[in-house]
């Protein structure tokens, strides 16, 4: 599955574990790792979610 890290201007990012990152911009830092920014994203956290994906926090 896909790993989508959301970088905000806290200490800790959200992590979303899905299938469907076609409507998210950000830079792809592996073949099925994308990296955005929180704040351009703020409806992102809404709009993806539900049984295919896990919230998890990881700490960078």
């Amino acid at each position: 599955m896909n790993l989508v890290i959301w970088l905000s201007n806290y200490d800790w990012t959200r992590v979303f574990y899905g299938e469907n990152l076609t409507n998210l911009n950000g830079i792809w830092i592996d073949d099925d790792v994308l990296l955005c920014n929180y704040t351009t994203h703020p409806r992102a956290n809404v709009e993806y979610t539900g049984e295919k994906w896990k919230n998890k926090l990881y700490h960078i």
